[in-house]
């Protein structure tokens, strides 16, 4: 994606991708473009708008205005998405994607929690397996970021006990992990609270990981990742205590 002097997206970029949007029409194609509309939607990720208050532009400030525009456009393509299903889900995942990313991004301008709302509708049963672990990975992102790897993990376990699917239950472990790993490198010096370990180890022990074996050793990667944060008796100590 284009980048201005100041690292951020230059506002004639912004519109140039909202006009996209705008004025995408796919009638009389007897071809679909909705890996074309996916790879639209995931560019508006890619934009910078900037955050410090001291330090916008003009130009930042215009590129900004163009924001909830280009949101709007983001949510009708999901709701349309929920009616007329795209193939795999392609473009639904596009857009809870790419939400997820503005919301992190920009979490000063645009309430988490109006994001949350959006997104949880997609993790109904009967929503395609695809769809549904995208929008779980983008709730887990989401608590992460506000809440810290412990509210994280806890949530995890809980979208974890309600997924059937032995392939969306791995790709939550396989997302959990990373959020480990990540957290771990952030913050190396803090603590997983007891509880959380003791509920992902009961995880490790109980049924659902015992038939799926690549959950469980995600999940034994996991506290593997926690435990190389303390010493070998201070990761005793908070289990067992």
């Amino acid at each position: 994606m284009i980048r201005a002097a100041d690292k951020k997206s230059p506002r004639e970029a912004v519109e140039f991708v909202l006009q996209l949007l705008k004025y995408n029409d796919n009638n009389g194609n007897p071809h679909s473009d909705v890996f074309w509309l996916a790879a639209l939607v995931q560019s508006i990720g890619e934009l910078e708008f900037g955050q410090q208050v001291a330090q916008r532009s003009v130009q930042t400030l215009s590129s900004i205005l163009f924001l909830s525009s280009l949101l709007k456009r983001i949510d009708r393509l999901l709701q349309f998405d929920r009616l007329m299903p795209s193939y795999n889900g392609i473009l639904a995942i596009s857009c809870i994607r790419t939400l997820t990313q503005i919301a992190l991004k920009l979490s000063e301008f645009i309430p988490l929690d109006r994001v949350i709302q959006l997104i949880k509708p997609f993790q109904n049963t009967k929503t395609m397996w695809q769809i549904r672990i995208e929008a779980s990975r983008a709730l887990l992102d989401l608590e992460f970021h506000s809440k810290g790897i412990d509210a994280a993990l806890m949530l995890f376990i809980k979208y974890l006990g309600e997924e059937s699917s032995l392939r969306g239950q791995v790709k939550l472990g396989v997302h959990a992990m990373r959020l480990c790993q990540i957290g771990s490198k952030l913050d190396p010096g803090s603590d997983i609270n007891g509880e959380c370990l003791v509920a992902l180890l009961r995880l490790l022990e109980s049924p659902m990981a015992f038939n799926n074996v690549i959950l469980r050793h995600y999940l034994f990667c996991m506290l593997q990742v926690i435990a190389g944060r303390y010493s070998f008796f201070q990761f005793s100590q908070s289990v067992y205590r």
